[in-house]
């Protein structure tokens, strides 16, 4: 990312600082594009690439109830009120509405806030306009972060992605342990994972639009991951540029759930949800 284009980012104190018979295709015109540009591996971040052609119609959008600007910046503003204090948290460095997926690979919206020593992820319902739970990590526990493309195990049924993500593990290299991994209804996994939210593909990033955009993200987190290490004398986060994989195989479940899109607070004909 160029000197211009990293001016764009969101305003923050960052300068202080195979052999199967089922076929399932994907759903083109739901499904995010192909990432363009991103992170490289000598750590700093490349210009970012032209928006990719598969877009979200306007008709699509407007389906999302976080597309209107003014509930997500009240709601982030709530957030912020409800789950940061300064005085621990540090700093607020920026805000963002992403898509978290879910160990079992499944898609939700959701708030995130990071300050000079926090991670905080927000479930927030934008038809009620309150938030529902939260799960904040201090920056210290963070020991590993991955950025790169989310990909599935050799092998999978699972149509591609195609699209970029960011993964935060603060288990000290243990592998989750199975009553977690394959539990649905735990909130103690040790580890998140993000994608940009679909509306990035309605929006874009012109005008320095990066609300949406898990490489803005990925960006602010690894700056304060380094400056909390170095504040705190720990030793330094592990940031690992590969692709992420995500341990589906059959996914009729999750696939079911991400097409429609049950993860994100709807307009769905005469109902919402």
């Amino acid at each position: 990312m160029d000197r211009d284009e990293h001016h764009l980012l969101e305003e923050g104190p960052l300068e202080r600082f195979k052999g199967a018979t089922l076929q399932i295709q994907p759903d083109l015109t739901s499904r995010s594009p192909s990432a363009c540009g991103g992170f490289t591996p000598d750590n700093k971040p490349s210009k970012l690439g032209a928006l990719c052609p598969v877009s979200v119609s306007d008709l699509e959008a407007r389906e999302y109830f976080s597309s209107r600007d003014s509930l997500v910046h009240s709601a982030i503003d709530e957030c912020v009120r409800l789950f940061i204090n300064t005085n621990t948290d540090g700093e607020l460095l920026g805000a963002w509405l992403l898509t978290e997926i879910s160990l079992w690979d499944t898609e939700k919206e959701r708030i995130v806030l990071l300050t000079t020593n926090s991670m905080v992820t927000i479930k927030y319902d934008f038809i009620a306009t309150k938030a529902l739970e939260h799960q904040k990590v201090p920056l210290p526990a963070v020991d590993t972060v991955v950025v790169g493309e989310l990909i599935y195990p050799p092998g999978s049924m699972v149509p591609p992605r195609n699209v970029r993500g960011v993964r935060a593990m603060w288990n000290k290299g243990e592998p989750v342990p199975f009553s977690k991994r394959w539990n649905p209804f735990t909130n103690e996994v040790p580890l998140c994972t993000y994608t940009s939210h679909p509306l990035l593909w309605h929006k874009g990033r012109d005008d320095g639009n990066t609300r949406f955009d898990v490489e803005s993200f990925a960006e602010r987190l690894t700056f304060a991951l380094d400056h909390a290490s170095a504040s705190n004398g720990n030793p330094p986060c592990k940031i690992d540029y590969q692709p992420i994989v995500l341990q589906n195989y059959v996914g009729i479940g999750s696939m079911i759930h991400n097409r429609n899109a049950l993860g994100f607070f709807k307009v769905r004909g005469k109902f919402s949800f």
